[in-house]
Order: C-alpha cells, then structure tokens, then sequence
C-alpha cells in the first residue's frame, strides 16, 4: 500500500473555475449539428474523484490471485464484481464488490475460452464479458457472467462482407447494443518489412482501415470510411540476420495521435486524436453531429523528448540495434488532443486530453448528452469506467507494480 503514496498524493479535484458566462456555440450545416465549446468548463469545481479508494486490488504477497503481471483492461460489472484482463498471465481475474477474489476466467491457449493476446475487455447486456486480442488475426471470446465460456467468434466471420481483397481481417474494436460489431479491417501494407537505404535512419510507416459496423454474417450495416489507426516509426537491425530480430518499432506511442472510439446504442463516437473534435456517427454511417472544443497547443518539449530516445537506447534488449549510433526519432509538434472516449451511465461524454510526462496534468473533460461541455477534471489515474457513482482505474507505482482501484465521483450539484 505504501508504494502507492506517491501516485493517490495527487488532489484529484477539479481544474481551475472558468468562465461561468461561456456558452457553447451551436449551430446546423446541411443537416449536421456542430457543438463548438469554448476552452474552459463552464463548471469545473463541483465534480471531483476521492483521493483514496474504495477498493484497492492487487497484493503480490498474497499470490497469484491478488498479483498481476500487466493489467491490460478492467471493468465493473451490473452486480458490483470487477474483472481484471492479466494481458501477461493470460487470464481474467474476477473479484465481488469488495475485492475478494472469485475466480479466474479463461486462460493461455488455442481451446474453447483461451486466448494469447488479450487487449480489451468489453461489457456487453446481461454482464457478458468479450476478450478482445491486440492483434488483426484474434478472435473475440465472449464468457457469460459466470465465468462460462459462451462463444467464440472468429475474424473470419466477418471476411465475407468486405469490399475486396486489399483488406485484411476485420479487427473487432468496438460493439453496439443491436448486436453488430465496429471492426476494422487494415489494408494490406507491403511497406511493413522494408528496409530502408540506412539504417540509421528510422522508417515512417502509416496504417490505415476501413471502419465498418457490420453483423457477425459480413453484414455491412454502416460504412465509416478509412482511419489511420496505426503510426509507427520502425529501426532497422545493422544486420538483417541478426537472430535477435530484425528491428524494433515505435509503435502507436504516446505522442502520435490515434483514433479512439465508443459506442451507445448504435451510435459510434470517434475521434482522431489529432484535434478534440468527437464526430457522431448514427447506425447507417450518417455524420449526426460535431463536438468541438477550443483546444491550444500544447508542444511537446525538447527535454521530454531527450527522455525518450535515452530511455530507448539504454534498453538492454535492444543494443543489438545500436540505436547510440543511429538517428533520433522526429517527433511530432505537439501532444495529441485526445486519447480516449468513455461514457457514462446517463449518457455524459469523457474525453480525456494526455499530458506527456505530466500525469498529474492529465485532464479529461464531460460533455452532457447534448454536447455541451460542462465539467472538467484533473486526475493522473488511468480511468477504464465511469459509473454513476464512482470510477474504475488501473494505479502503477514507482516500481510499475500495477493494481486496480475504484473511486467515489462525486458530483456535486
């Protein structure tokens, strides 16, 4: 409990009071809604997340069941239980409302409930949990709220519907109430394993994919068009033969922009993470509305980005590279704007805008139902949930001991 002082010594209250009198702009253009909020909430003292947890989970002297290796996703469940994806140990770790341990569901494997890749988890009606994997190829796994293995659905149902063989396998990113799925399907990049003429240098590389809703069948139901939904800046080995690898990537880091999306009902919310503006998307792929807010530019400094490259060519594994020798990555002008879309129980919006190297700066902003900005709160916790009335986040502490906490959000009226 003691390595967490650091990280829950943060005050975890709203940011700085702004103009009370600022309005949101709203207007119609050929038929789509534009919300333009200004930079500030117009209230932003009186939501605020607890200092301290409710529950605090994760205790390595207590074993395997109170311990994880990466803790990939978190969510809460209707009844109060919290189930915990171990990206590492390959299992979910379910808990009760007090954090005592229940069981643990699915595990490492190629079976009927196994998986090798867990990324997300999902909460679908009736408290069904999907297993999502990090890769194009891996199939969602669904566990009914006991823990038993319900189905499993393959990227290959999917392949049926798309447009032509440029794409890969949809990727499930995302599901929507009536049962469809939000996948992506990348387009075949023959650039990923070049080489460039120096391999000093690093090599840019840019994936996109079509983003579609569509039904388990191949059913495509709406058609969002193409995303960049993946940006990477890759070294090369001096040796290509070297059996270490062939080289390393920067892939999806933290300061390129990406796209985050969530779903309500069958709307999408989405975002490129290169401007704060979240578009709506009805169930036939139609834009329905634009929210915006006033956003300044926040650069990404010269220190941090020293940081970075140092921490990089003191890796032990990757000397192989000889990154001391090679050229620093480029990094972009500034931070992204936003890096991930939640929503409430009653419909409020989440954004949250990054701060690099400044956890403690890390703001996410609420929107209500209509796309007017309302709150904003400063908080270094990595929120995965927002409830009615309390938070779910995943804490790491100097030493990159992980464990999961829920926190009282009070909303003060």
């Amino acid at each position: 409990m003691t390595r967490l002082v650091g990280i829950l010594a943060f005050l975890l209250t709203a940011c700085a009071t702004g103009d009370a009198a600022q309005q949101a702009a709203i207007r119609d253009s050929a038929g789509i809604r534009i919300i333009q909020n200004p930079e500030r909430a117009p209230d932003s003292t009186s939501w605020s997340i607890a200092t301290s947890p409710r529950i605090l989970i994760g205790d390595e002297e207590k074993g395997e069941r109170y311990a994880f290796g990466w803790v990939a996703d978190v969510l809460r469940l209707s009844n109060g239980r919290i189930a915990v994806g171990d990206g590492r140990a390959q299992r979910i770790h379910v808990y009760d409302s007090s954090g005592s341990f229940i069981r643990f569901v699915g595990g490492p494997g190629q079976g009927p409930g196994e998986f090798n890749a867990l990324q997300r988890l999902y909460r679908l009606p009736g408290d069904t949990i999907v297993v999502v994997g990090g890769y194009e190829r891996e199939q969602a796994i669904f566990f009914g709220p006991t823990g038993n293995h319900v189905r499993t659905l393959s990227p290959l149902a999917f392949r049926v519907g798309l447009p032509d063989s440029t794409f890969g396998l949809p990727y499930p990113r995302a599901f929507f109430s009536d049962g469809a799925v939000l996948a992506s399907a990348g387009y075949h990049n023959p650039s990923r394993g070049m080489r460039g003429p120096d391999w000093r240098k690093p090599i840019a590389l840019v994936d996109s994919a079509r983003v579609l809703r569509m039904l388990p069948g191949g059913k495509v139901l709406a058609d969002y068009g193409d995303w960049i939904t993946r940006r990477s800046l890759r070294y090369v080995s001096p040796n290509p033969r070297d059996p270490r690898g062939d080289g390393f990537s920067f892939t999806n880091a933290e300061f390129f922009p990406k796209p985050a999306w969530v779903t309500r009902g069958t709307d999408l919310y989405a975002s490129t993470g290169a401007s704060f503006e979240i578009r709506v998307l009805d169930s036939n792929g139609r834009l329905s509305r634009i929210i915006r807010k006033v956003h300044p530019p926040n650069p990404i400094s010269r220190a941090w980005a020293d940081s970075v490259w140092r921490d990089l060519t003191s890796r032990p594994q990757l000397s192989y590279l000889r990154l001391a020798e090679a050229d620093p990555p480029t990094m972009p002008t500034g931070a992204p704007a936003t890096d991930r879309i939640l929503i409430d129980p009653t419909g409020n919006l989440w954004v949250r805008n990054p701060a690099l190297a400044r956890p403690e700066q890390i703001t996410w902003f609420v929107f209500d139902t209509t796309g007017v900005l309302r709150h904003s709160i400063r908080t270094p916790l990595d929120i995965r949930q927002v409830d009615s009335d309390r938070v779910v986040a995943i804490l790491q502490d100097s030493l990159n001991v992980q464990r999961v906490g829920v926190f009282e959000l009070r909303r003060r009226r």
